[in-house]
């Protein structure tokens, strides 16, 4: 079964909690970021497929960008589950954008975007394949559209 990935704007502090609900209320799941091997998964989240344990949302901003998320311009505002002991949090994020090349915890941010997933129903309709966006931009799939971010 496949799976899309989408960044949903949340409400309140970027803790799992709020992950989780603004996944849920978009009918969507809160993914792990590594296979249940990882270290970084717990039974809060669902196992989508991703199997880059050490480094969340790894293989969709490679997809998008070519590049890790923390220089991913699509990926910039977006905060995954991820326990990890060295920050002291459940959600990581990143700010690809103004903050490049650095990891950030979910408690020290609000009102950014949750990393969610959904069962792709329709694989073939994906919006972003016939290259919509001009001059440049990259194109994310949203939940039954897509947005072309600008650089």
């Amino acid at each position: 079964q496949g799976w899309a990935y989408y960044k949903i704007r949340a409400s309140g502090t970027m803790t799992a909690s709020t992950i989780n609900r603004t996944c849920a209320a978009a009918g969507c799941v809160m993914p792990c970021s590594g296979d249940p091997s990882c270290y970084a998964v717990s039974s809060a989240c669902v196992d989508t497929g991703l199997t880059a344990c050490f480094l969340p949302m790894e293989e969709i901003s490679q997809a998008l960008c070519g590049d890790s998320a923390q220089r991913c311009p699509a990926m910039d505002g977006a905060f995954a589950y991820y326990i990890n002991t060295y920050y002291g949090d459940e959600v990581l994020g990143v700010q690809s954008i103004s903050q490049p090349d650095r990891w950030f915890p979910g408690r020290d941010y609000s009102n950014q975007f949750a990393f969610c997933a959904k069962v792709d129903v329709n694989a073939d309709h994906d919006q972003c394949a016939s290259g919509p966006c001009q001059h440049g931009g990259t194109c994310v799939q949203e939940l039954n559209s897509y947005t072309c971010q600008c650089v």
